[in-house]
């Protein structure tokens, strides 16, 4: 099974991908802890600016690093019924000064599900060794349209917060 194979055109620090390609993306990912990731059919357009970086783009079909084909986004999901809705898919991050970060994505995956997903981040080291970071993440999930995920609308969030610290090699966090 061919898992990539994508025509890419990059100009102005853009990249504009078609077909079958593998992403980085927080919830949109290779999830490549073997040999073989998995790979994602459609479109997608990403910018890697200094202090701005952004995508987005529109995904017809996925396929699983276990498996042999491409399946659509809601049949992945467990949407039950012959369903074929793809997935859009934005997102942003910026590094307003040095040491924070900020970013924000949306998933949408027509009459099924809407994932939205932001992250905070500040670091700070010293010449002395000594780094710090401290970072927090937002998911929200929930159903729309037909909610064909599961019969039933719901609506679900989580958040998270992380501080670590290290010095030399050791870190603790």
């Amino acid at each position: 099974v061919v898992g990539e194979a994508f025509v890419q055109l990059r100009e102005w620090e853009h990249e504009l991908t078609a077909y079958s390609q593998r992403l980085n993306l927080p919830y949109l990912n290779g999830h490549d802890s073997r040999m073989t990731p998995n790979t994602l059919e459609g479109v997608s357009l990403l910018h890697r600016g200094e202090r701005i970086a952004y995508t987005g783009g529109h995904l017809l079909r996925m396929k699983r690093r276990n498996e042999a084909r491409f399946r659509s986004f809601s049949d992945v999901a467990g949407v039950p019924g012959n369903t074929s809705k793809g997935l859009s898919f934005a997102g942003v991050r910026i590094k307003p000064v040095e040491g924070v970060s900020l970013g924000a994505a949306n998933y949408f995956v027509k009459d099924t599900l809407n994932t939205a997903y932001t992250e905070l981040e500040w670091s700070r080291g010293n010449s002395d060794g000594w780094a710090f970071r401290v970072g927090s993440q937002f998911t929200h999930q929930r159903s729309v349209g037909d909610d064909r995920l599961t019969g039933d609308s719901f609506d679900t969030w989580v958040w998270d917060a992380k501080l670590a610290a290290s010095f030399a090699q050791v870190v603790v966090s």
